[in-house]
């Protein structure tokens, strides 16, 4: 397969990268528009092969985080080319209008349908196919004018002849974190894809045609992690007297690691923030044997020893049993994977050490998230992280509670999200005003608590 990287500059560990494996008869085109200034981006396509070239490989390999955003075709070929290179920092995957086995009669496109497309290939038969994909003229219209491929017929054909042969059929579907299916899709038809797709948790089915709202996926699903960064950061003046919840579930945290801190050193806090956690964590572990990660500037009063990284990304470099206890509270719903997360937890944790999270269920915000825009957190029910768990932890303790904020109005209430530093479920300027109209005074809250052991390997 081909590769662009549409965006200079040397990749470093410090960089991410968002890596778009397109359909049959993509190019480089079919990013436009989907640029952002926290990750570069590049795109896969061309398949006669699902390998890089050595050069190509090289330079994917050298980012700390990689984001897997792959459609159609590009679902199997994303597959196979993830599970040959398990080493690869990838944290978040996402499957949008593909499965496993794209040519198929009960998951994928008919093979009658398929060989037909392949024998009658020509201007015409495309432009037909390109239709459907794009749903309707209009669609089709701004397609053509800004992510059209400029690919000749010949080398359509000969991708299209591979591409008939190449399944995934092997490789766990688990392997994605978000499956997107459309619910008006004429190229690989809606009711085949929920068939693949049927045992997954993560399908998320939207209105739309085989060609999908990429530039949507991307802010709905990817962290922009520079912009926490920043706005954790502003906030942690007024989180302390603003967090009523956080902190009554930094307390709870506490109280179930307490026993296990006593005996235990090596401790990792992550996303201590303004130390709500921390200083009741060195009641009982001795600062030496603490250390703290926080996406935003660690400040200096806090003990220990502070790394202001991206922890999901910084915990791939720790070495394995090097911890006996990881804690957070209120922080791994803003990761990218929580799930890859909790598996590099069990790596870095010592047999029978501690993982503690405090997080937050999906009854949270419900009644101010239809009024939200772009990256929302994710809001795993208790089931998730069950399942996600078990493999590695025998669990002690997993539960959820439930808590309502009331406020004398919205302002009052979008005041607080700001304050508390977790507006990247904030209101537009117009949906405030939506808010307003609706008299939207309460804010929920489902935190989910987490207490498990690691198994000895």
């Amino acid at each position: 397969m081909k590769i662009d990287f549409l965006t200079s500059g040397d990749s470093g560990q410090s960089h991410r990268l968002l890596l778009l494996f397109g359909g049959w008869g993509s190019d480089s085109a079919l990013a436009h528009g989907l640029q952002r200034d926290d990750y570069h981006l590049a795109v896969a396509y061309d398949y006669m092969s699902t390998e890089p070239t050595p050069a190509d490989f090289a330079r994917i390999a050298r980012y700390g985080e990689i984001i897997v955003v792959a459609w159609s075709y590009g679902v199997a070929a994303a597959a196979l080319f993830m599970s040959a290179h398990p080493d690869l920092p990838v944290s978040l995957r996402i499957a949008v209008n593909g499965t496993h086995t794209p040519v198929d009669a009960h998951t994928g496109i008919a093979p009658a349908i398929f060989n037909g497309t392949l024998s009658g290939l020509s201007e015409t038969t495309l432009r037909k196919f390109r239709l459907r994909m794009c749903g309707s003229a209009d669609a089709f219209k701004q397609y053509c004018a800004g992510q059209l491929p400029d690919r000749s017929l010949d080398s359509l054909r000969t991708e299209l002849e591979y591409l008939g042969g190449i399944t995934a059929r092997d490789v766990d579907t688990a392997l994605w974190d978000v499956v997107y299916i459309s619910d008006s899709d004429m190229i690989i038809p809606t009711a085949a894809q929920q068939c693949a797709w049927q045992e997954h948790p993560g399908v998320r089915i939207v209105k739309g045609s085989h060609l999908p709202d990429f530039r949507g996926i991307i802010d709905r699903d990817v962290a922009d992690k520079q912009y926490l960064s920043r706005r954790f950061g502003r906030s942690q003046s007024t989180y302390d007297t603003q967090a009523q919840i956080q902190q009554h579930v930094a307390e709870r945290l506490d109280r179930m690691v307490r026993p296990f801190g006593q005996s235990r050193g090596d401790t990792l806090e992550v996303g201590c923030g303004s130390g709500m956690l921390t200083r009741r964590l060195t009641s009982y572990i001795d600062s030496s044997h603490l250390t703290l990660w926080d996406i935003a500037p660690i400040p200096d009063g806090l003990p220990g020893s502070h790394r202001q990284c991206d922890a999901e990304a910084a915990i791939r470099d720790v070495a394995s049993h090097s911890f006996d206890i990881i804690a957070s509270a209120s922080t791994v719903q803003w990761f990218d994977s929580p799930g890859r997360f909790v598996d590099e937890c069990a790596r870095v944790l010592r047999p029978g050490g501690v993982l503690a999270i405090a997080t937050y269920g999906p009854d949270t915000f419900a009644s101010v998230r239809p009024y939200a825009v772009g990256f929302a957190p994710r809001y795993y029910s208790v089931e998730w992280w069950r399942r996600h768990l078990e493999p590695h932890f025998d669990i002690a303790e997993l539960e959820t509670e439930s808590h309502i904020l009331e406020f004398e109005s919205p302002i009052r209430l979008a005041r607080h999200i700001s304050l508390t530093g977790v507006n990247a479920t904030r209101p537009s300027a117009a949906a405030l005003r939506d808010m307003i109209r609706d008299d939207v005074r309460r804010l929920e809250y489902q935190p989910v608590y987490i207490l498990a052991i690691a198994k000895s390997k």
